[in-house]
């Protein structure tokens, strides 16, 4: 550089040095440039300039500099919220992103600003875009249940090739993600994608713990769809039908949701709750089979002119009166004496 070297030259792909730095998370150079008045606003053919560049390697956490590149950038004015040509933002990027999430909730970065994703050419659940329990609930509070659905864009308007966050979620079996959008407001039953519903695509990737999900949940067994809302042909099918190349899916589907019901499974994984057979959605303490007992007040204890016959009816009675009410834990002794008595 102090020689004259051209600080915008472009490798093969495109790349100038500037960019060369930011993907490889070198901040020395990165700062380097910067001071020689490097250009940080040029994008390449793609509409991808050094802010997206710098997102992707924050995502793929290759070095811990981008997230002091990206500090930088931001304040340099980079506008996260710009799209290249297949409709993906920075910001887009970030959201899955631990290292950013601090930036949204503290509205450095800013959901309302954010466009909504076009599904058409954003990657599947595979690709990152999961949200944890805790990350997601802090974003619900902080922006709402109607923000955060806009920039999921849970129900796209697209052509045929494109595919619902739902779908995405299904064929990939990330069902915690599938709770979260179903929690703000995602449609069960829209067409997400060329073969139906989520269930459908549950079906066609053969994900049974999907299928048991989505069928507990009211999801319909039967699609039909003389016209499609997303530009596709008419389509009618059923989850059985799409299902035959699972056989463990149509067993369940058939047979096995009909026969089934909930029990105690014993042990959940961590080993301190029990857990059911409906899957881990509830988990609740137990502590197994207990006995209570109550003192009798005097007007429910046995009269001298009650005959065994009629103690014992009216204990009965008492008895029934007491189902399913909680009954005070009271010490039982093997002998009670004149105060109680053992029902």
């Amino acid at each position: 550089m102090d020689k004259g070297s051209f600080l915008e030259s472009r490798d093969f792909p495109g790349r100038t040095p500037l960019e060369l730095a930011v993907h490889g998370g070198n901040f020395a150079i990165f700062e380097l440039l910067l001071k020689r008045q490097a250009t940080v606003q040029s994008s390449g053919w793609n509409g991808n300039d050094v802010l997206f560049t710098c997102c992707r390697g924050l995502i793929e956490g290759s070095r811990d500099d981008h997230a002091k590149v990206l500090v930088v950038l931001l304040r340099l004015g980079l506008d996260p919220y710009k799209i290249n040509i297949f409709h993906v933002a920075p910001a887009h990027i970030l959201l899955p992103a631990n290292e950013a999430i601090g930036l949204f909730l503290s509205r450095i970065l800013s959901l309302e600003r954010t466009p909504p994703i076009s599904w058409e050419d954003f990657w599947g659940p595979g690709d990152g875009f999961l949200f944890d329990d805790d990350k997601f609930h802090l974003l619900v509070r902080v922006y709402g249940k109607e923000t955060l659905a806009r920039v999921l864009n849970f129900h796209p308007a697209a052509n045929s090739e494109s595919c619902s966050p739902l779908c995405f979620a299904a064929s990939d079996s990330s069902i915690q993600m599938m709770q979260n959008m179903i929690l703000i407001g995602a449609d069960i039953e829209f067409e997400g994608y060329k073969g139906g519903t989520a269930l459908m695509a549950a079906c066609d990737y053969g994900r049974l713990d999907v299928v048991k999900f989505l069928v507990r949940r009211g999801a319909r067994l039967l699609y039909s769809c003389d016209k499609s809302s997303q530009g596709r042909p008419p389509l009618h099918r059923s989850a059985i039908v799409a299902a035959r190349e699972h056989p463990d899916v149509l067993r369940w589907l058939l047979v096995e949701r009909h026969t089934e019901q909930l029990k105690i499974m014993g042990r959940a994984e961590n080993g301190d709750h029990a857990a059911t057979s409906e899957g881990s959605d509830e988990v609740r303490y137990w502590s197994g089979p207990t006995r209570a007992g109550m003192t009798l007040r005097t007007s429910e204890r046995r009269q001298i002119w009650e005959s065994s016959l009629e103690w014992l009816a009216k204990l009965r009675r008492i008895r029934q009166d007491l189902s399913g009410r909680v009954v005070p834990r009271a010490e039982l002794w093997p002998e009670l004496d004149d105060e109680g008595t053992d029902i």
